[in-house]
């Protein structure tokens, strides 16, 4: 008697490798982009506290990065986009999500925050939302 496997044994376990493959690698890159989402958070909080503090020593906020008390290491899933300067209730730094290791069925999508500390997703399109698969509500427009 031998011992081993058979072909159809192989081919079974084969098959059923690749079923649960299948249906792990959507899931596993999905958890790999809210990692990555976090540097976006990350430089909007940072980006925020300067703000505040830029508020806080020349009484208004300024749309220059330049002009804040703050500089960043290399930036590798996020380029801070834009500062504004507004009141309280509007959008004071956003960061978008640039093309570096974003996985293939992944659009662009930015992160705003407010200088209350609300943050919102702005989706670049397309039927299932970035925005949605990293568990926030789409808004049309940085507030």
């Amino acid at each position: 008697m031998k011992k081993g496997f058979t072909l159809l044994e192989l081919i079974i376990v084969i098959i059923i490798i690749g079923i649960l493959a299948a249906i792990a690698i959507p899931r596993i890159t999905e958890i790999a982009e809210r990692g990555r989402s976090g540097e976006g958070l990350q430089i909007l909080g940072a980006l925020r506290s300067a703000q505040l503090r830029y508020r806080a020593d020349h009484a208004g906020y300024t749309n220059t990065i330049g002009n804040l008390d703050i500089s960043f290491t290399t930036q590798r899933y996020f380029t801070a986009s834009a500062l504004a300067a507004v009141g309280d209730d509007n959008s004071c730094a956003s960061a978008l999500r640039n093309a570096a290791d974003r996985p293939t069925n992944w659009g662009a999508y930015t992160f705003c925050i407010t200088p209350n500390g609300g943050v919102s997703c702005v989706n670049s399109g397309g039927a299932v939302t970035e925005c949605a698969r990293l568990g926030y509500t789409a808004v049309a427009a940085c507030p």
